[in-house]
């Protein structure tokens, strides 16, 4: 047996296999914590020829390299199965889910610095310069203590423990509140640094693997800190960093089990969304929300599903949650709901183009209405022939939708 020596961690191939079990063991605890049998059984004495000073692993240790193992674990596998020398982030990602049984997804290395100079993803810090609370063009007299603000550094800011804790939602009596009880309402939020102000009325959400889930106005929460340098002249901007709050905030830039934007009015929830352009979740990622906020008893009568586009052009897809929910979290849950609304749609065109005369039915009672479709002018023969009510219900309202 090849000895451990001092200061290294031993390799998988150093340990001995153990005395009751026949199985080979390791020194630290496994990261993901689903493994018991093979610590239980650990024999008192020692399992290698180490003695305890240098053989053992103390718990500060086990600690401090409880990530940086479980990723070269994962890597190292990823590696092995793709026989190749480095593994893509989509893959990774794969590996991490089998072991943890929970879909989760890394920040990407393009937000790695993010803490540090954002202006990869966000602009120029002085683009944002007209955004500043107290701005060159600001009028009227400054608060005690403020200055007027031009922006020479731009940044995410991570939350910290405390911060971390306030932002936390739950539900509560069907409703959905914040970490002081107050039912939450996303109504004000600006949308101030989304895409096209698409993020107004809703605030962002990010839940870590720790099952938090957190929500802020990411506008809100921002913050502009006056950097060293410049003047005291009250009329004069001075260098400020712009510390924005992205999803990667809400969870310290850790793995994400789901994240997107939600929408809620006094408490009742009313959308939940994928949108994350930091983490890009996929379908089990988004059940994964619905179905947190579900088990919380938050009220999900009414509250729609959306999944932005995934590809340049594409549209969102809105459900309800109830609709979301019956795949029961399959990565193919957009793909097949989109076909099957293309499905519903091509059945209803070809419907209406075998009934050329259908406006002029005196049935309708007020008379034609250009390219809609009215259900009760269906005849019976057509019902039976279209599976019943609910199917021309659907196939309507569906016409209904496109041709408005």
């Amino acid at each position: 047996m090849a000895a451990a020596q001092p200061g290294r961690m031993p390799e998988y191939a150093d340990l001995p296999f153990h005395p009751a079990g026949g199985q080979k063991t390791t020194l630290y605890r496994n990261p993901l914590e689903n493994v018991e049998t093979p610590y239980a059984t650990l024999p008192a004495e020692p399992l290698h020829d180490q003695p305890p000073a240098t053989g053992y692993v103390t718990d500060a240790e086990i600690a401090s390299r409880r990530e940086s193992a479980a990723g070269a674990r994962d890597r190292k596998l990823a590696n092995k199965r793709a026989g190749i020398g480095k593994v893509d982030d989509g893959t990774l990602n794969a590996i991490h889910d089998m072991f943890g049984g929970k879909a989760t997804r890394a920040l990407p290395e393009t937000y790695a610095n993010e803490t540090v100079d954002a202006s990869n993803i966000r602009g120029a810090a002085a683009g944002w310069n007209h955004r500043a609370k107290y701005g060159a063009d600001f009028v009227g007299p400054l608060p005690r203590g403020a200055a007027r603000a031009r922006f020479t550094e731009i940044k995410t800011r991570y939350f910290g423990d405390a911060e971390q804790n306030a932002a936390t939602v739950h539900g509560e009596n069907g409703l959905l509140v914040d970490g002081t009880g107050a039912p939450v309402d996303t109504t004000a939020a600006t949308g101030i640094g989304t895409y096209n102000s698409e993020g107004r009325g809703k605030h962002i959400y990010a839940m870590g693997e720790d099952d938090g889930m957190r929500a802020v106005d990411p506008w809100a929460a921002h913050r502009e800190t006056r950097l060293d340098g410049g003047t005291d002249d009250p009329g004069v901007a001075v260098p400020h960093a712009l510390e924005l709050v992205n999803h990667s905030s809400l969870i310290a830039g850790g793995r994400a089990a789901a994240a997107g934007e939600i929408s809620a009015a006094k408490g009742k929830l009313q959308q939940v969304s994928d949108q994350s352009g930091h983490y890009r979740p996929d379908n089990p990622m988004l059940h994964q929300a619905v179905k947190h906020f579900a088990d919380e008893g938050v009220d999900m009568h009414d509250v729609a599903v959306k999944m932005v586009g995934k590809t340049p052009g594409q549209r969102p897809l809105i459900a309800s949650a109830r609709e979301f929910m019956q795949h029961e979290g399959a990565s193919d849950t957009e793909k097949e709901m989109r076909a099957g609304r293309e499905e519903l749609r091509e059945e209803l065109e070809e419907a209406v183009a075998q009934r050329p005369a259908w406006g002029s039915d005196p049935r309708a009672g007020r008379g034609p209405r250009v390219g809609r479709v009215v259900p009760n002018r269906v005849t019976p023969s057509e019902i039976a022939d279209r599976g019943g009510p609910g199917r021309v219900k659907a196939l309507a309202d569906l016409w209904n939708h496109f041709a408005t």
